[in-house]
């Protein structure tokens, strides 16, 4: 294994696809979300100033919007509030069209045309019964003859540039896996562990040779050895390297019983100082994106992690998928249940088995992350919560 390169300091850095906003609230959390997205969409001059930074110019289509946009975001929010004060068993049904409102809301955005369009969920419960990990979603793509909106393809396409293939199926046990709030459950059920990874992100430098790269520390790093093609770019750039002590110790805070569950990487690549003793933040910054592509999400509560890597979906189907959309997922399907399939209810969401605990969990406690990283990106900052 490669020594790691002698480094006179470093910089512990986050990587993002916004804006990274610390906030720190000493009221609910919650409460503190539907503030910010009610600044930008409930008082009409800042609605305005929102869209037209979102490239929506004309007047009579800033006019129409912020109807839609305001309706939307109340509705979610009121959905929201009544799911918060309903039993789990319920309340599925309300985050879905909570979660449902919120999508429409980001997709009107990006799509001003799809505006006064019907829209419709774009995903249909498979019928199958037995464990969960049997359980199955289809997806629809939006045709464009039709004048009605698939919203999660749509969602999909606007994340990742693409629709999913209509002829495969989501499988509940995959989605699970994106889901951080039940990591622990996952992989008490599953046997698997979780499909996102923090990364601790450092960029180190020496200042006699005037250069600097990238250091990183990868959590349970082993599984993206199953996708050695997908991540072809980043493993040829990152070599495997063997940390000091003291590096782990002091830069990284990692002890030594926690050693084990991380691996260490470093670039090849190297930068140049700009002028005297600037440091190439951005270089660093879009090479990570460039070689990691689709498959990171920045670090909603934990800020010791830069980023987070994700798995693809599975070994077979190696397309991305992150947190908000396999919430957003889990979410439809656990609601069909709620609304279609009330005699097996009970036993779906019994907490007397493994499948009825591991969603118990996920619908108590995933909906606000959903929120927060929803909340994230419609208004285009990416948002790091900590509760004063």
């Amino acid at each position: 294994m490669t020594p790691e390169r002698l480094s006179t300091g470093n910089i512990s850095l986050s990587l993002s696809n916004g804006n990274l906003v610390g906030m720190t609230t000493s009221r609910d959390k919650v409460e503190e979300i539907w503030a910010q997205l009610e600044y930008y969409t409930m008082i009409p001059e800042n609605t305005e100033i929102f869209l037209r930074s979102k490239g929506i110019t004309a007047n009579i289509k800033i006019q129409k919007i912020s109807k839609e946009l305001t309706a939307y975001i109340q509705q979610a929010k009121n959905f929201f509030t009544y799911a918060q004060n309903s039993d789990y068993r319920s309340s599925p049904l309300l985050y879905y069209y909570s979660f449902l409102n919120l999508a429409k809301a980001k997709i009107i955005i990006e799509h001003p045309e799809y505006a006064g369009k019907k829209f419709k969920h774009g995903m249909y419960r498979k019928i199958e019964s037995g464990k969960l990990a049997r359980r199955t979603l289809g997806v629809r793509k939006t045709r464009p003859s039709l004048k009605s909106i698939e919203v999660f393809n749509e969602l999909y396409n606007i994340k990742y540039g693409s629709f999913l293939p209509e002829e495969k199926s989501l499988n509940i046990k995959d989605l699970m896996g994106y889901v951080s709030d039940v990591s622990q459950e996952y992989t008490r059920i599953f046997g698997k562990t979780s499909k996102i990874s923090g990364v601790k992100y450092y960029l180190m430098y020496d200042s006699q040779r005037r250069k600097s790269w990238t250091t990183l520390a990868i959590h349970n790093a082993g599984k993206f050895n199953n996708y050695r093609s997908t991540f072809k770019d980043f493993f040829d750039d990152f070599e495997p390297v063997d940390i000091s002590s003291l590096t782990r110790n002091t830069t990284f805070g990692i002890s030594g019983f926690m050693t084990p569950w991380y691996s260490f990487y470093q670039s090849k690549t190297e930068y140049d100082f700009i002028g005297t003793d600037g440091l190439s933040i951005w270089s660093h910054d879009y090479q990570l994106k460039n070689l990691i592509g689709k498959y990171f999400q920045y670090s909603v509560y934990d800020q010791t992690n830069g980023f987070e890597m994700l798995e693809p979906l599975n070994s077979t189907r190696r397309v991305p998928m992150d947190e908000t959309l396999s919430i957003y997922a889990c979410m439809y399907y656990i609601s069909e249940i709620v609304r279609y399939d009330p005699e097996s209810l009970n036993s779906f969401l019994s907490d007397k088995t493994k499948d009825g605990w591991i969603l118990k969990s996920f619908i108590e406690s995933s909906s606000s992350t959903f929120l927060i990283r929803m909340a994230s990106w419609i208004i285009g900052d990416d948002h790091v919560l900590e509760t004063r």
